[in-house]
């Protein structure tokens, strides 16, 4: 299996690198996936980074982006979309995943979100990316736990000699 591509939001990216939570758990795992961007996002998170109400420093901000050229792959983005009518800038997001053939693009955003799909991107959030991808495991209560050995988790989920089966308590 290849690598698989992703674009991340740029609400994604600004929450992960200001607050952390489920956000930062995706830059945990970046190597294991593509991430691409944009020129016109890159300039989006510049801009978004620049609010007075995130109060990040120049220092900080000039930290984010670094991180993003090193990180990221630069990708350009040829055809123009309109199938966010009420966000056009949510449609850079979509040009850069249906362009390069990602897989997922992980968003917090309601007009990306409430597509699910877009061709053959699945839009999801970050916390599902990581259950999807099992990087994480939610239990009934809804606590999570890291998983550090995802590959692990799946050859012993294959064997049926490990089968698990709920309790079902009465």
């Amino acid at each position: 299996m290849g690598t698989t591509k992703t674009v991340i939001d740029t609400n994604v990216i600004i929450s992960a690198f200001r607050w952390g939570g489920i956000p930062r758990l995706i830059f945990e795992h970046i190597t294991d996936t593509e991430p691409l961007i944009s020129y016109e996002q890159l300039l989006e998170v510049e801009h978004t980074a620049r609010y007075p109400r995130l109060n990040l420093s120049p220092a900080d901000i000039e930290v984010l982006m670094e991180f993003i050229k090193i990180t990221f792959t630069l990708v350009y983005i040829p055809k123009k979309l309109n199938v966010i009518t009420e966000d056009h800038s949510d449609n850079i997001i979509l040009e850069t995943a249906t362009e390069h053939n990602a897989e997922y693009v992980i968003s917090g955003d309601k007009h990306l979100l409430k597509l699910k799909q877009y061709k053959n991107v699945k839009i999801v959030t970050p916390k599902e990316f990581l259950l999807k991808t099992g990087k994480i495991a939610q239990d009934r209560e809804g606590h999570i736990a890291w998983i550090w050995d995802p590959e692990g988790v799946k050859r012993y989920l294959a064997r049926k000699d490990l089968e698990w089966k709920p309790n079902h308590r009465r």
